[in-house]
């Protein structure tokens, strides 16, 4: 089996040429080297299915991150069962804590605490968490301060997901992208302000600068159990079991009793450091590729290696590999490395379940907006909101999520400067005081 960490650019023509063949697990995670560099910079759609096929064998469930080294392939799985990104650190869960559900992220607890050391993550997988998703939320288009002047409660009912389009996300972290905040500080407010401190003694407009093999992963699952957005008529739980990446869940019914639920993974986000303003892949199932339209026509997906006439990998979208298995199901979006093409055309890639209110947008010019600044000069009168001390401050001026293109460069309101934290909105966003629950 090839991978990505030995991967140049003569083996992916060869790579090419296996379609079809036989595919070996792959235990050795793609990225941080100088060939996944190459790749990800050459062969982009290539680069992002290693990034899929790895994530997503099999988990062993006594370690974090680990692929399970008893599957033989990445066909073998068993079902309800994780796969690797499904056990590495849990960065979403924190702002559950508004819907009395607690404090479930690993990354960014409330009151902040430093996280664990990666092989104290404690495996088996707990319960799976789905949390509401903080970009479905109005309340992020906000400028900074706003947040602190909502009458008490709104932002609960904000972060409830409404039953009818009830989307999950769940964003996790590799180990490399762990350690870094753990070991910077960065899963605490206090320890931002920290950051941004030193970076602004040295005059560096980063507060941070990720290693190259950092990742990150944003999943969206939706019942399968019944109809969802995807498939407003509702499915046969077996039939959808055997076309998804299905988990369940306990939760509570209407009468508050226990309830199993079955969800589907319709949507995943893979994004990692080989390139200096980060690589971003995006797929998603078959049956989400048409959603109902929100903002924009949707954007057709585009991948080199199953689609049109030189596609050596696939066809119609279904990559040789995955044929016969529940991932025949899921399809490359696009990808993306820069902010616009070689013809200086603005760049677009967007998820068309995460993104419903704009497809027409671009996942690495909204995140390059990702910055902060000390979190007292965002403070302002109002009521108080449990957990959000501070959080007004990830918010940087003139950020919308809409943007394509070349960002605006301006980091400035009044006489306050913001300072990048290198792409990952899930810092500033989940981070919480340390003296504060």
């Amino acid at each position: 089996m090839y991978t990505s960490a030995s991967l140049g650019f003569s083996a992916i023509a060869i790579a090419a040429g296996l379609a079809g063949a036989s595919f070996a697990a792959n235990l050795v995670e793609p990225g941080g080297t100088a060939a996944a560099t190459h790749q990800a910079t050459f062969a982009q759609d290539e680069f992002g299915w290693q990034l899929f096929f790895y994530v997503n064998q099999q988990a062993r469930l006594d370690k974090a991150g680990v692929p399970d080294d008893s599957k033989t392939s990445f066909a073998q799985y068993d079902p309800d069962k994780p796969v690797v990104w499904e056990t590495w650190a849990l960065a979403t869960g924190g702002e559950l804590v508004f819907a009395g559900v607690g404090d479930a992220s690993e990354v960014f607890k409330s009151p902040a605490t430093k996280p664990v050391a990666w092989d104290e993550l404690m495996r088996p997988e707990q319960q799976k968490v789905l949390a509401p998703s903080l970009k479905s939320s109005p309340l992020i288009t906000l400028q900074p301060g706003a947040l602190r002047n909502l009458p008490a409660g709104t932002l609960q009912a904000e972060l409830t997901p409404d039953p009818g389009i009830a989307g999950m996300d769940e964003t996790r972290m590799n180990r490399v992208t762990y350690e870094t905040i753990r070991d910077k500080g960065l899963y605490s407010l206090e320890g931002l302000d920290r950051a941004y401190a030193a970076a602004e003694a040295t005059g560096d407009p980063m507060v941070v600068d990720f290693e190259q093999a950092a990742k990150e992963v944003k999943a969206r699952w939706v019942r399968i159990d019944q109809p969802n957005e995807c498939n407003p008529d509702g499915a046969d739980l077996n039939a959808a079991k055997r076309r998804y990446h299905w988990r369940t869940l306990t939760s509570t019914d209407a009468a508050g009793q226990p309830e199993v639920q079955t969800w589907g993974l319709v949507s995943l986000h893979i994004i990692t450091k080989d390139l200096p303003n980060w690589f971003w892949v995006d797929f998603g199932h078959i049956d989400c590729v048409d959603v109902p339209p929100g903002k924009g026509e949707p954007v057709a997906p585009v991948d080199t290696t199953t689609r049109g006439p030189n596609a050596a990998s696939g066809e119609n979208g279904v990559r040789n590999e995955t044929r016969g298995t529940k991932w025949e199901n899921y399809v490359m979006h696009g990808t993306q490395v820069a902010f616009t093409d070689a013809l200086g055309k603005e760049t677009i890639l967007s998820n068309p379940v995460i993104e419903q209110q704009n497809q027409n947008s671009s996942c690495i010019t909204c995140h390059a907006r990702a910055a902060i600044a000390p979190q007292s000069s965002n403070l302002q009168p109002g009521p108080s909101i449990p957990g959000l001390v501070g959080k007004t401050s990830s918010i940087s001026p003139g950020v919308s999520f809409a943007d394509v293109g070349v960002p605006d460069p301006v980091f400035e309101a009044g006489d306050q400067r913001y300072r990048q934290i290198d792409f990952l909105w899930s810092i500033p966003f989940r981070a919480y005081s340390e003296t504060e629950n």
